[in-house]
């Protein structure tokens, strides 16, 4: 669409008040145009209101929809018209004086209140601005289209300026998916949507999943991710397994092991699983400390030939025991 809508408001809005000029040059030049300043403003608002709301009032008429319902043009006229009436009595006997208040103050705010109302009513039908399309932004990966469609559609309207960006906002930050929505209006007739979707680092227990930091989110079953790791721990303590998880898989990343699963125990027992299936005994104390020290003796476990590993308990004080299970016979 571009500046098409702004470019057709600007000529419709400017070709009335050209044409009343020129109606005033006509006038003046034959010699008709009076001396009185007031005169001049009278004879400027009613050309003004002739030439703008005669030519809706006109097409109102035929009831010709056209780019504007006729139920609009109606309005239009009628609001037009209480303007200029209030106009025409501001000019004329702005300074008579009913009661405590002159005619002009009277005049002004019958003007501002049909200005508004009209403006309002032109708001509330979508015939300024009207809202054309919504666009997403940015690329959404798991929130479905119709979920989208469900979260904005009771907070749109037929204008652009009468959509309720707070109320959509909130909408959208509810869908578990999404971490954060940014709602802003790009003129004249778009609605942009970014949405932050959220980033899960592991699954939390059977159905639930976890950001980086901790924060627990949990989405519709079948768009959980496979091949995260898996952590698991009492209520509330999302964040203390997460920087575990995140401190010891740093340790293993750099031998070359991937850490599957950690979970902490209602007693405070820590347990870990390794790439494979190799089950690890953290105990209750300074596991971080206990993972150092296994993960130092990876390179060497991994050079013995006893077979694969099975189970590594860490909870010696100043050692730990691997259980080993078959090795492989050659053929």
């Amino acid at each position: 669409m571009g500046l098409a809508p702004f470019v057709f408001v600007v000529v419709e809005g400017f070709q009335p008040v050209g044409i009343t000029f020129l109606v005033l040059l006509g006038v003046q030049s034959a010699g008709l145009l009076p001396d009185s300043e007031s005169a001049i403003a009278v004879v400027a608002l009613v050309s003004y209101g002739a030439i703008f709301g005669g030519a809706h009032l006109y097409l109102a008429i035929r009831d010709d929809d056209g780019m504007v319902p006729a139920a609009a043009r109606w309005r239009y006229v009628a609001t037009l018209t209480v303007v200029l009436s209030a106009g025409v009595a501001y000019v004329v006997a702005g300074g008579v004086a009913v009661g405590p208040v002159t005619v002009g103050t009277i005049a002004l705010g019958v003007a501002g209140v049909a200005a508004a109302g009209g403006a309002g009513v032109a708001v509330q039908q979508g015939h300024v601005l009207p809202l054309e399309r919504v666009a997403v932004t940015e690329g959404v990966d798991r929130v479905a289209g119709q979920e989208l469609r469900a979260a904005l559609a009771p907070h749109l309207h037929r204008s652009l300026l009468g959509v309720d960006i707070r109320g959509a906002r909130a909408e959208l930050e509810a869908i578990e998916w999404v971490g954060e929505a940014e709602l802003r209006r790009a003129w004249p007739g778009t609605l942009e949507v970014r949405l932050d979707e959220r980033d899960p680092l592991a699954r939390w227990g059977e159905a639930a999943l976890l950001e980086a930091d901790g924060t627990r989110f949990e989405p519709p079953p079948a768009t959980l991710p496979e091949g995260l790791p898996r952590l698991s721990g009492p209520e509330g303590s999302e964040q203390k397994v997460v920087g575990l998880f995140k401190n010891i898989q740093q340790l293993f990343d750099e031998q070359g092991v991937n850490l599957a699963a950690l979970s902490l125990s209602t007693r405070g027992a820590w347990s870990a699983e390794l790439a494979g299936g190799v089950e690890v005994a953290l105990g209750r104390h300074e596991p971080q400390q206990r993972a150092e020290r296994f993960a130092a003796a990876l390179p060497a476990l991994e050079a013995r030939e006893e077979g694969e590993m099975e189970r590594v308990d860490l909870r010696y004080p100043n050692g730990f025991a691997v259980a080993w299970g078959e090795a492989e016979q050659a053929d």
